[in-house]
């Protein structure tokens, strides 16, 4: 008996576990993918609130990969408005979101002591 009730139990967690991921909401690499090409930085944005948002549009398949900082990196700087200090920071080669953002953040304080 005990072990008929093992393998009821065993199948329903199957059953759940199929239903679920043939109903859950999961949206497509490409769908990420468009939705980072589009973000740019607002205006009154500060940075660490534009990268949070890069972040949390970023696909959550790839999450901790190489790749995935790279995508992170990659539409970052394409969504800061200015372009001289965004290739400033691109042939630095950063490899994560955070030493994108630091960069930026070290140039932009440089230019506005320059001026």
């Amino acid at each position: 008996m005990a072990s008929l009730n093992a393998e009821i139990c065993k199948e329903g967690l199957l059953h759940a576990r199929a239903l679920k991921e043939m109903f859950s909401h999961r949206v497509p690499a490409e769908t990420h993918r468009a939705k980072l090409s589009h973000i740019r930085r607002i205006s009154k944005e500060s940075l660490q609130e534009y990268v949070s948002r890069v972040r949390a549009n970023a696909c959550l398949d790839i999450r901790h990969t190489t790749t995935y900082e790279q995508l992170l990196v990659q539409h970052f700087l394409m969504g800061i408005q200015d372009k001289t200090l965004a290739y400033e920071v691109r042939i630095r080669h950063p490899r994560t979101l955070n030493e994108a953002m630091d960069l930026q953040i070290n140039n932009h304080v440089i230019v506005k002591l320059l001026n």
